[in-house]
């Protein structure tokens, strides 16, 4: 990967926009899933592969930064630089190509694997995450990848209403794929008690139903690192029993707090 020229495609863009990118990183990830079967891991207790946590081009980067040129890219195609519309295609369509690619690496040494793909949302339509160069659109990904299923991150009470995170995730209700939030976590500065926290985080989780949400993943569950957020056991458990599939079966049900 550290071989490719730099002419059209730089730093963390090489992984996806470069063939010695996509190589590397379906070398990778098959050598991972290869071996644990080998060494005879307990695989079938693993939900996923999660290609990326967070998933993201660098915006600061090329071609990105490009206003002209012509770019092949590794899903045999070649794009015009100096069109934003076409700058948005070649991320969408080789974004796919990446997780398809690393996807049927991972079943070719685990052919029973579930593939996932991470992201934080995308900075618009809706204005977020200012200052940040970090670049994605994940539409795309969800309805044409061949991922099993698709893990967005959202957090109620910060910059966007649960609707406006949906619209910038491009999710409309129409996805064939499952969708889980992955990181579904309460700050403290939005929500100064734990148990505000976990009403929020429980109304949050409900009202997410009507977007065809499949699972939720609460961040986090007992860690201290990030102080700035309230964890599943924060004020003698709270949240996790705001959450409790064993408590409240039905996530999708109106809550009752």
């Amino acid at each position: 990967m550290n071989a490719e020229p730099r002419t059209h495609v730089d730093s963390f863009n090489v992984n996806f926009l470069t063939n010695g990118g996509v190589r590397a990183n379906a070398d990778f990830w098959r050598d991972v899933a290869a071996e644990l079967v080998r060494q005879g891991a307990p695989t079938d207790h693993l939900l996923a592969y999660e290609l990326r946590n967070e998933a993201y081009f660098d915006g600061d980067a090329k071609p990105f930064t490009l206003s002209s040129g012509q770019l092949g890219t590794p899903n045999g195609r070649t794009y015009d630089l100096s069109s934003q519309a076409q700058k948005n295609q070649l991320l969408d369509e080789n974004l796919v190509y990446w997780i398809d690619r690393l996807r049927t690496a991972i079943r070719g040494a685990d052919p029973s694997a579930l593939v996932a793909i991470g992201f934080f949302e995308p900075s618009g339509p809706n204005a977020t995450r200012p200052g940040d160069s970090r670049l994605i659109r994940t539409q795309a990904a969800i309805r044409y990848s061949t991922a099993d299923f698709v893990d967005i991150h959202t957090h109620p009470g910060l910059q966007l209403t649960l609707p406006q995170y949906m619209q910038n995730f491009g999710i409309d209700r129409a996805e064939a794929k499952p969708v889980v939030i992955g990181e579904m976590g309460a700050y403290r500065s939005a929500h100064p008690t734990a148990a505000q926290a976990a009403s929020a985080l429980q109304s949050w989780q409900q009202a997410s139903c009507s977007y065809g949400v499949d699972g939720w993943l609460v961040w986090t569950w007992d860690t201290e690192d990030q102080p700035e957020l309230w964890n599943a056991l924060s004020g003698g458990g709270m949240i996790e029993s705001a959450l409790s599939p064993r408590s409240r079966p039905d996530p999708c049900a109106a809550s009752t707090s």
